[in-house]
Protein backbone atom coordinates (compact mmCIF):
# COMPACT_ATOMS: atom_id res chain seq x y z
CA UNK A 1 0.00 0.00 0.00
CA UNK A 2 1.45 3.42 -0.53
CA UNK A 3 1.59 6.67 1.39
CA UNK A 4 3.26 8.39 3.28
CA UNK A 5 7.19 7.25 3.82
CA UNK A 6 8.60 6.75 7.56
CA UNK A 7 11.62 9.10 8.34
CA UNK A 8 15.00 8.13 6.91
CA UNK A 9 16.99 7.22 10.06
CA UNK A 10 21.06 7.29 10.66
CA UNK A 11 21.36 10.72 9.71
CA UNK A 12 24.90 12.15 10.26
CA UNK A 13 26.14 15.35 8.95
CA UNK A 14 30.11 15.69 8.74
CA UNK A 15 32.87 17.78 7.31
CA UNK A 16 34.09 17.16 4.19
CA UNK A 17 36.42 19.78 4.03
CA UNK A 18 37.66 23.46 4.52
CA UNK A 19 33.79 24.61 2.90
CA UNK A 20 32.08 21.35 2.84
CA UNK A 21 29.93 19.20 4.12
CA UNK A 22 28.68 15.25 3.59
CA UNK A 23 24.91 14.63 5.10
CA UNK A 24 23.89 10.85 4.70
CA UNK A 25 20.76 8.89 5.67
CA UNK A 26 19.59 5.17 5.44
CA UNK A 27 16.26 4.41 3.73
CA UNK A 28 13.32 4.77 5.72
CA UNK A 29 12.34 1.23 7.13
CA UNK A 30 8.86 1.77 6.30
CA UNK A 31 8.91 3.25 2.59
CA UNK A 32 4.66 2.45 1.47
CA UNK A 33 5.76 2.73 -1.73
CA UNK A 34 8.51 4.30 -3.83
CA UNK A 35 10.73 6.62 -2.80
CA UNK A 36 11.08 9.31 -5.60
CA UNK A 37 13.18 11.92 -3.60
CA UNK A 38 14.44 13.67 0.00
CA UNK A 39 14.62 17.24 0.59
CA UNK A 40 17.44 18.07 2.17
CA UNK A 41 16.98 21.30 4.49
CA UNK A 42 19.75 23.27 5.93
CA UNK A 43 20.34 26.70 7.44
CA UNK A 44 23.93 28.57 7.70
CA UNK A 45 24.98 29.36 10.80
CA UNK A 46 26.53 33.20 11.10
CA UNK A 47 28.06 34.53 14.66
CA UNK A 48 26.40 37.93 14.41
CA UNK A 49 22.66 38.07 15.24
CA UNK A 50 21.04 38.08 11.58
CA UNK A 51 18.74 36.12 10.48
CA UNK A 52 19.61 33.65 7.68
CA UNK A 53 17.04 31.85 5.73
CA UNK A 54 16.65 28.10 5.65
CA UNK A 55 17.64 26.69 2.34
CA UNK A 56 16.75 23.07 0.57
CA UNK A 57 17.80 20.52 -1.63
CA UNK A 58 15.93 17.48 -3.21
CA UNK A 59 17.93 14.19 -3.97
CA UNK A 60 16.76 11.45 -6.09
CA UNK A 61 14.91 8.70 -3.52
CA UNK A 62 18.03 5.98 -5.02
CA UNK A 63 20.30 7.96 -3.39
CA UNK A 64 21.28 8.53 0.29
CA UNK A 65 23.65 11.10 0.53
CA UNK A 66 24.54 14.38 -0.66
CA UNK A 67 27.23 17.18 -0.56
CA UNK A 68 27.23 20.59 0.31
CA UNK A 69 29.93 22.42 -0.97
CA UNK A 70 31.07 25.86 -1.49
CA UNK A 71 29.75 26.88 2.22
CA UNK A 72 32.46 29.08 2.65
CA UNK A 73 32.41 31.94 5.04
CA UNK A 74 30.04 29.34 7.03
CA UNK A 75 31.46 27.02 10.14
CA UNK A 76 31.13 23.90 9.66
CA UNK A 77 29.20 21.67 12.24
CA UNK A 78 28.73 17.58 12.82
CA UNK A 79 25.30 16.47 13.80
Amino acid sequence: MEGVPSAPSSVKAVSAGASSVLVAWRAPEQPRGRVISYTVYWRPTSNASEVLLTKSTAVEGQKNFLKLENLSGVPLHSA
